[in-house]
């Protein structure tokens, strides 16, 4: 149970103007849901696109919690792109202005998000907003920008678990993975992984270098809020490598934990859904041949490019008796059709050839006669390498090994 205060405040605006092109606006009205997943989220010819399903609070009597966003991309991370809220997702317009808390407690929680984010019980899980499509990647790997706002930041952000998730099903093994976590960890993200301690000193910090901003007495004044909510994350990027040509499922969710109070909402980037091919960049000698290895696609038509005057047609090219000039960024672009084309890159490295070096006996003594003597191989490391850099030693019983 929350206790709510209710200040009124009088505020003076003489000798004082704010912008408003400097908040949020939000559209519910001109694009449906699939324009707004197609024609917003994605809008990338490659893809294929089916079963769009979305669910918020207008299929339980409440308000609507999906719409169309658009900033002047300073105040707030994000250009453009799809909000997802807790309640209706029309007040998250800033500044930051008391506490929107619009979803009834007839908006039930998410059984999918429960399982994937701790502590989120489905029990006490509220007002879930989702968007669930099909896709067929052309490419090895996907990815996409997000923001996280919410109200609990500050006052509430060391028990109440708003949470969201972006679930990756692949439709032939039935494995889901979770993308919405906190970058290099296994940890969802959340109020409560995600916070700084700087605005409620009852917990510590947890991955504050994600949080971007907090409204109010700790940070910024509220007036500058590009949003109606208390704080947000820094710009993150979800990401997965897929099987090219290979059905998923996504389900993009949010859900207010313990009670329909205080909102929150994810920002999806416009245009950052991303379907990218994924290369492994390459480290060789000087004289080596080397192999750049792109996926077969179907169908695609291949250019790469690269230092040194680099140019070759053809899916993986090779290059023989690499040396210095060949060092550097190699891009190469595929393209299906005049509609669709993607770009990827990798980087090579080529390395000078090691001098090899007549290294001195390694001599120790068997003090006690019994025929062993512990020694350390690597100890002869510097000598193997005799100022030479960017070389690993390693050791080997025989030459032939």
């Amino acid at each position: 149970m929350r206790y709510f205060t209710i200040v009124f405040l009088l505020l003076s605006l003489s000798g004082h103007t704010q912008d408003s092109g400097q908040y949020i606006s939000i559209d519910q009205n001109t694009y449906t849901v699939d324009q707004l997943v197609k024609d917003v989220l994605i809008n990338n010819q490659c893809a294929t696109i089916t079963n769009i399903v979305s669910s918020t609070g207008t299929d339980y009597g409440s308000t609507n919690g999906i719409g169309y966003f658009s900033s002047n991309g300073v105040s707030f991370p994000l250009a453009e792109g799809i909000i997802l809220s807790t309640g209706n997702a029309a007040e998250s317009v800033g500044p930051e202005s008391g506490t929107i808390s619009s979803g009834n407690a007839n908006w039930p929680g998410d059984a999918d998000l429960a399982n994937a984010v701790p502590n989120h019980d489905l029990t006490s899980s509220f007002n879930a907003t989702y968007i669930t499509f099909d896709f067929v990647p052309t490419t090895n790997a996907i990815s996409f920008s997000f923001v996280f706002a919410s109200e609990e930041y500050g006052f509430y952000q060391c028990q109440y678990t708003d949470a969201f998730a972006f679930l990756l099903t692949d439709n032939e093994t039935g494995i889901t993975i979770n993308l919405a976590l906190v970058p290099g960890t296994v940890n969802p993200i959340s109020v409560l992984s995600v916070r700084d301690d700087t605005h409620n000193s009852n917990c510590l910090s947890v991955n504050e270098e994600y949080f971007a901003v907090y409204y109010g007495s700790t940070g910024l004044p509220e007036i500058e809020s590009p949003t109606n909510y208390r704080g947000h994350t820094v710009k993150m990027t979800a990401q997965s490598t897929v099987v090219i040509n290979r059905s998923y499922s996504i389900k993009l969710v949010i859900a207010d934990a313990l009670d329909s109070a205080y909102d929150a909402a994810v920002f999806l980037e416009g245009g950052s859904f991303n379907l990218v091919q994924d290369l492994i960049d390459i480290i060789a000698c000087e004289n080596d041949i080397i192999q750049f290895d792109a996926p077969p696609i179907e169908g695609g038509i291949y250019q790469w490019s690269g230092p040194a005057g680099f140019t070759s047609n053809i899916q993986n090219p090779v290059i023989e008796n690499i040396s210095s000039i060949n060092q550097g960024e190699y891009f190469i672009n595929i393209s299906l059709n005049d509609e669709c084309a993607f770009i990827s890159s990798l980087n090579l490295f080529v390395n000078a050839t090691p001098e090899p070096e007549v290294m001195t006996s390694l001599e120790l003594c068997d003090d006690n006669l019994d025929g062993f003597m512990p020694f350390t191989l690597t100890d002869k490391d510097i000598e193997a390498l005799n100022g030479q850099t960017g070389i690993e030693v390693t050791y080997h019983a025989t030459q032939s090994d």
